[in-house]
């Protein structure tokens, strides 16, 4: 789920969590975790058609199992975005 707020016409800002897996891979080794998080973004419009955007996310996850080492493979995220909406 993702909850949006309108700031104007053509600016919306979202925050929500997520729920996932991942598959993490380190050498010939891979296991698959469990993945939560929370995450915010801000989208703009350009036009009718054209936005652009950015995203912010953190994530927390299960141990994973590599090389005989239990640890956690935590991460954060920051990306941009341009799009075209229908």
């Amino acid at each position: 789920p993702h909850y949006i707020f309108n700031r104007g016409d053509s600016v919306e800002f979202g925050v929500g969590p997520h729920l996932g897996l991942a598959n993490v891979e380190v050498g010939n080794e891979d296991d698959t975790v469990f993945t939560y998080g929370v995450g915010a973004s801000i989208k703009s419009d350009i036009t009718e058609n054209f936005f652009v955007g950015a995203e912010a996310r953190y994530e927390w996850t299960t141990d994973a199992e590599l090389g005989g080492v239990e640890d956690d493979v935590n991460n954060a995220k920051v990306f941009a975005k341009i799009g075209y909406q229908f």
